[in-house]
């Protein structure tokens, strides 16, 4: 069963993409096709969102991703907001690690089997190059260390990128007799379903450099240890375009070796700290079922089928959905927003401004004239003035209250009126 992975050659072929996405980098790596099986929808659906597919650990953001006329990012988590916010208004949704989502190709009973047969398996992620990137180093050294750990376990599965494969870099470890895998190029929309596999045969995962590896291994319960980080010779593509990331000068908060010191020990279980930063980064408290995915996908098609596109710095869409949902009475999809909006950082004000139109278009007056009365007292300004008509209303027991602002909301109040930044709080720092 494990022969279909050992065929790297074959698995890491170049091939064309084959999606339906606006959006074609949301299935590299089969993103987009895992995530609408998980949700039971049609495959030739088209997701109105950008799928990040990475654990991006520095303030990177790819430009691509902030441009394309799309209406929301889907992240990981929650600690990506901040970086995100400053280059875009698109509305942002954190629905946890990708690996989540993907079935394994075997069966767990499959699985089970195949693990007893093979017994302890250490499985090895190397560096790995990519349409990006090529990462070079030293594959002796490598070796070496591994040779020092390998007695522990019955067997050693070594994890190939594919250009990697390509770039002939698994042959001297397949010289010294280890058996070599690969989850497929990057256009494999099984990707992910190969590589979690991959994952949940192994008993311990190692690795020797920060990557999206680390939090995927811990989220599947797999304990991982960075064993000695090794020297590398980044070297990006000539055809790179020069401004393919933003990177913000103003968000420094250190580097890896904060988040890698808490990986240095093999352990048999995975430790209360290292599980935090996986939540952190990799987002595992923020998976969603099937329901709230679809949930996601309705919001974003309304988005999408809005007035507000294309997204600019000045339009927060997230907001003007939420207006649009109160004047049409979709007081269901009403409520999932705010609660999504709420973590996103938007005025206090506004978001109990907000709640203060679903109150009233629910007829909740008395609850309202109390939302009302605070907010009058702690507003200014154009705000102010809607929360004061509204009070004179509510004061008439008149129950139609006007609501089409969006236009005043949109002309009168830029970005920076609604969102201010917010610093992460880093749970490697104390």
């Amino acid at each position: 069963m494990l022969d279909k992975y050992t065929k790297i050659q074959d698995l890491a072929s170049i091939r064309p993409l084959r999606t339906s996405e606006l959006y074609t980098s949301n299935d590299l790596y089969g993103h987009a096709y895992v995530l609408k099986k998980y949700a039971d929808v049609e495959d030739n659906y088209k997701i109105k969102a950008v799928l990040e597919h990475a654990a991006l650990l520095y303030d990177h953001v790819w430009r691509s991703d902030v441009i394309v006329s799309l209406p929301a990012i889907f992240s990981f988590s929650e600690y990506r907001f901040p970086y995100l916010r400053q280059f875009t208004n698109k509305a942002l949704f954190a629905i946890g690690p990708s690996i989540h989502y993907a079935e394994p190709e075997l069966s767990y009973d499959k699985l089970k089997k195949l693990k007893e047969t093979m017994g302890k398996i250490l499985l090895i992620f190397l560096p790995h190059s990519a349409w990006s990137i090529y990462t070079n180093f030293n594959a002796r050294e490598v070796i070496s260390l591994i040779k020092r750990v390998e007695k522990e376990f019955a067997n050693i599965l070594i994890c190939f990128g594919w250009r990697d494969v390509l770039r002939g870099m698994d042959a001297p470890y397949i010289a010294e007799g280890y058996t070599c895998v690969t989850a497929g190029h990057v256009y494999d929309r099984v990707f992910l379903e190969r590589l979690k596999t991959i994952i949940l045969l192994s008993s311990h995962t190692m690795s020797f450099s920060y990557g999206t590896h680390i939090g995927f291994c811990v989220h599947l319960g797999r304990p991982h240890w960075i064993f000695e980080e090794i020297k590398q010779k980044i070297e990006y593509p000539k055809n790179l375009p020069q401004d393919a990331l933003y990177k913000p000068a103003t968000i420094n908060w250190g580097g890896s070796l904060e988040i890698l010191k808490y990986f240095k020990e093999p352990v048999e279980v995975i430790t209360p700290k290292q599980k935090e930063i996986v939540d952190f980064i990799w987002g595992s408290p923020y998976v969603k079922n099937p329901e709230e995915i679809r949930e996601l996908f309705q919001i974003t098609e309304d988005m999408f089928r809005s007035s507000y596109l294309p997204c600019d710095r000045e339009n927060p869409i997230m907001l003007c959905q939420l207006f649009d949902y109160i004047e049409k009475g979709n007081m269901e999809l009403s409520e999932v927003l705010l609660k999504y909006a709420k973590r996103l950082g938007y005025s206090s004000n506004w978001i109990r401004f907000i709640k203060l139109l679903l109150l009233i278009k629910e007829e909740r007056f008395a609850e309202a004239e109390k939302v009302a009365k605070s907010l009058s007292k702690n507003t200014k300004g154009f705000l102010k003035e809607k929360v004061d008509n509204i009070l004179k209303f509510l004061h008439n027991n008149e129950k139609e209250i006007k609501l089409s602002i969006k236009k005043e909301l949109v002309s009168l109040y830029p970005k920076s009126k609604f969102y201010s930044f917010i610093r992460p709080n880093f749970p490697w720092r104390g």
